[in-house]
C-alpha cells in the first residue's frame, strides 16, 4: 500500500479554486440535471465548462454563469481522448492562475460547501476511494480511485507532466539509438526482461494520478483513504459512511449507478419520481 505523506497547513480562499465541468453534449437527462443543480452550492467559486471546439458556439443555458474553455474535438470524441486530456500539461495550464481545480462530471452530486476545508489539507490529488477484496471478503487493497469528482492541485500536476514528458522524450531517442546498435548488442537487450512503460501512456487518467504521478514526483501528495471518504463516495457506501461517523461527504460520484436512492433521499427528493 502506498505510503501517504502528511499535508501542510495552508489557508486557501475561494478565489484559489476553480470548478470544472467537462461537457461533450448540450442536452441533459433528469439525473444529470439534478447533478448540475447541486452546483449552486459552489456558486461562490469561479466555474468553468470545458467543451470541444465543435460546441463552442452553443449557449448551454444550464451553465449561464459559467465561463467557457474550448479544447480540441479529439479530447471528447472518445473516452480515451478524454483520459488523454486530463494527462496533458496544456489542460492544467489553462487554470494555472488557480491553486486547485475541482473536476465535476455530470454524474456527481455535491452535498455541502466544504471544499475549502479539503483544499486546506493541501493534498495534490483527492478522489473517491476504491477497495479490493479477496475471496474471504478481506480488504486486500485500498486506493484513491475515480477522477470524475476529484480535487487536483494545479502546480504539482504540471510538474509531474513536465517530468513525464521529458522521460518519454528521452525514451524515444533511446529507442532510436537502440535501432542502430550492432545486431549482437540488440539481440542481447531483447533477451532481457523489458521494463514496461505502456501503462504510463495508456492507463486511465485517474489511475495515472493515483499510482504513476508519484513516480515522477516523490513529493506528490495523495489523500489517505479516511480523508478521501470525507471528500467523495462512489461505491462501498456503508464502509465509507462508517469511516465518516455517519456524516455526508462533500460529494458523490456516479450517483445514478451506485446508491442512487440513498443519495436522492439525502437531497430530499421523491424517490419514486427519480427511479
Amino acid at each position: 500500500m502506498k505510503k501517504h505523506q502528511k499535508p501542510g497547513k495552508i489557508s486557501y480562499s475561494k478565489s484559489d479554486v476553480a470548478v470544472i465541468v467537462p461537457l461533450h453534449k448540450t442536452s441533459f437527462n433528469k439525473d444529470e440535471k439534478i447533478s448540475i443543480k447541486q452546483l449552486r452550492l459552489l456558486k461562490d467559486y469561479t466555474r468553468f465548462i470545458v467543451i470541444p471546439d465543435n460546441l463552442k458556439n452553443e449557449t448551454f443555458p444550464e451553465f449561464k454563469n459559467f465561463r467557457k474553455r474550448v479544447v480540441e474535438d479529439k479530447f471528447f470524441n472518445t473516452y480515451k481522448g478524454y483520459n488523454q486530456l486530463l494527462k496533458t500539461k496544456e489542460f492544467y495550464e489553462i487554470f494555472k492562475n488557480f491553486k486547485y481545480i475541482l473536476i465535476y462530471q455530470t454524474d456527481c452530486l455535491v452535498f455541502k460547501n466544504s471544499l475549502l476545508e479539503i483544499c486546506n489539507k493541501n493534498y495534490d490529488y483527492v478522489g473517491a476511494p476504491e477497495f479490493q477484496y479477496n475471496l474471504k471478503g478481506e480488504t486486500t487493497k485500498e486506493f484513491i480511485g475515480n477522477g470524475g469528482l476529484s480535487l487536483r492541485k494545479v502546480e504539482p500536476a504540471i510538474k509531474v507532466l513536465e517530468k513525464r514528458d521529458k522521460f518519454l522524450e528521452k525514451l524515444k531517442w533511446t529507442i532510436i539509438q537502440i535501432l542502430y546498435l550492432p545486431k549482437n548488442v540488440y539481440d542481447y537487450i531483447l533477451s532481457k526482461p523489458p521494463r514496461s512503460i505502456s501503462h504510463i501512456l495508456t492507463v486511465n487518467e485517474d489511475i495515472f494520478w493515483s499510482f504513476e504521478a508519484i513516480r515522477f514526483n516523490r513529493n506528490f501528495k495523495i489523500a489517505p483513504i479516511k480523508e478521501a471518504c470525507k471528500f467523495a463516495i462512489e461505491r462501498e457506501i456503508e464502509k465509507c459512511m462508517k469511516m465518516n461517523n455517519g456524516k455526508l461527504p462533500f460529494g458523490a460520484h456516479a450517483y445514478q449507478k451506485y446508491n442512487k436512492q440513498f443519495w436522492l433521499k439525502k437531497l430530499g427528493l421523491d424517490n419514486k419520481t427519480n427511479k
